[in-house]
């Protein structure tokens, strides 16, 4: 089982990994994956894997500068973190009629088979296993 779990995600993964990166772990975490798991990825892999209990801080060692957002010391004009959440929050509350139809949709048990087991022949076995007789 543990092989094929490496051979999954060394050789049949159907994405194509550039970078991966986890910040804010706990520490055992980083630990088990940087000691237990990268010694059985390709070198390819485990270069591209990085796993940190260090903020975002230790991202600029790891990525460059252009990439990261200006809320983690990026020099990328992207907007920050704070308007993306504000931008999706927005996006929420237009959507949210729609939202409330979707919990507001039930299905109709008048429709429904009533399926009484122990009297409908044709759903299950009817009638007891007491009298039944095996030679």
């Amino acid at each position: 089982m543990k092989m094929y779990g490496r051979v999954n995600l060394k050789e049949v993964a159907p994405l194509r990994i550039l970078k991966i990166a986890f910040i804010n772990t706990p520490t055992y975490v980083e630990a088990a994956v940087n000691h237990l798991i990268k010694p059985f990825l390709s070198t390819k892999l485990q270069q591209r894997f990085y796993v940190t209990s260090g903020g975002h801080e230790d991202l600029r060692n790891y990525f460059s500068a252009d990439l990261l957002p200006c809320d983690y010391g990026g020099l990328s004009t992207n907007p920050s973190l704070k308007q993306f959440s504000d931008k999706w929050n927005q996006y929420d509350q237009s959507r949210r009629q729609w939202y409330l139809d979707e919990l507001s949709q039930k299905n109709d048990e008048s429709k429904r088979l009533n399926i009484d087991m122990p009297k409908n022949p044709y759903f299950g076995v009817h009638g007891s296993l007491k009298k039944l007789v095996i030679d």
